[in-house]
């Protein structure tokens, strides 16, 4: 798989079209199709390629999937051949392709936004086609020009804009796959991937586009650590247990030298009853393949720093040597060996109790 380039591209022709907001009667989104192409100059070219070069480069936000539906009707079905189409046709295609994306938003909580369709060549790689789309998400009262380009400049493609999301096809050859991932590689671009959110947006990279992330290590290690910490921190409720069973799974990411994680063994080594190993399965291992390659590239920070929660407050210190910096006190015999007036440490009163600890994501 060879890494795309966006600085080699040349846009030859984009179409915009709005995903309207899902109405609560309505099972999902619509779309709000455009009946021409976009006119853009090359300085606004050059600087929709610039951010997407910067976005390639972002740890952690973009990632190389494999195509998982070549059906005519799929997303890439839709943009296969764009470069053989005229005008007309590519401006409907384009229209399918909003009416997919429209069709994938089947919640109330995926918010509206404005869909490009964008047709490129890439001059390192003999001239051959790449296909674009991004999901841009504006701030609240942006007008949008159906006829400009101005909005995605200063709004949508700011360094300050984060709500957007990039799905990217382009030629390749790619050795000991199947048709498409032998002719096609897939990149997708989720700025809101790890902020807050375990997973990347489904109905985008799923529904939408029909891409697949199953052979992402990365990806895979990142989620597991994730739902696995959240089911720790639910459904364990002895404090020393979720320690032990937290430090079990930083040991199994950060320093075994195995090359994959196996959700089942993982539950059948640490979690004592049949009770925790059933839920554990149900609601854990469920989701991923017996074996899941282990890359823990976008857990390190997390693995590297843990934290206690007291309800709403959280105190947090480095992983390797967290109980000589932080020790909860759990006995009067402890509380009376403390000195207040010991300048080595320092004595806090926080309320609640420690119902989570967790290592940051």
């Amino acid at each position: 798989m060879r890494q795309l380039n966006f600085q080699a591209l040349t846009i030859r022709r984009m179409a915009s079209h709005s995903i309207l907001e899902k109405q609560p009667t309505a099972q999902t989104s619509i779309a709000d199709v455009t009946d021409e192409l976009l006119d853009f100059t090359y300085d606004l070219q050059q600087l929709i390629l610039s951010r997407l070069q910067a976005a390639l480069g972002r740890k952690g936000k973009g990632f190389y999937l494999e195509i998982a539906d070549s059906a005519p009707s799929s997303f890439f079905g839709q943009c296969v051949d764009l470069e053989k189409v005229n005008d007309p046709t590519f401006l409907k295609r384009s229209q399918n392709i909003a009416h997919l994306l429209a069709g994938s938003q089947n919640r109330s909580n995926i918010k509206a936004g404005d869909l490009y369709v964008i047709e490129a060549v890439d001059s390192s790689y003999q001239n051959s086609p790449v296909y674009i789309v991004i999901k841009a998400e504006p701030h609240e009262g942006v007008r949008r020009n159906k006829k400009s380009l101005e909005h995605l400049k200063d709004i949508v493609l700011s360094p300050s804009q984060k709500l957007y999301k990039v799905g990217v096809l382009y030629k390749d050859e790619n050795e000991g796959k199947t048709y498409p991932n032998d002719s096609f590689s897939a990149y997708l671009f989720d700025e809101q991937f790890g902020s807050g959110s375990q997973t990347l947006s489904s109905y985008f990279y799923k529904e939408f586009l029909r891409f697949d992330y199953t052979n992402n290590g990365p990806i895979q290690t990142k989620i597991f650590y994730d739902k696995t910490r959240d089911f720790i921190d639910k459904n364990i409720k002895d404090e020393d247990k979720r320690e032990e069973l937290g430090e079990a799974l930083r040991v199994l990411l950060k320093t075994d030298n195995a090359q994959y994680i196996r959700p089942k063994e993982f539950a059948q080594h640490y979690l004592e009853t049949d009770e925790q190993q059933a839920l554990f399965n149900a609601t854990v291992s469920r989701d991923f393949p017996p074996m899941v390659e282990k890359n823990s590239q976008l857990v390190d920070f997390s693995l590297k720093t843990r934290k206690i929660r007291f309800g709403d407050a959280q105190v947090s210190a480095p992983d390797s040597n967290f109980n000589n910096h932080i020790q909860v006190i759990k006995s009067q015999n402890d509380l009376m060996n403390l000195d207040p007036s010991d300048d080595s440490y320092t004595i806090l009163k926080v309320a609640g109790k420690p119902n989570s600890v967790k290592r940051t994501k």
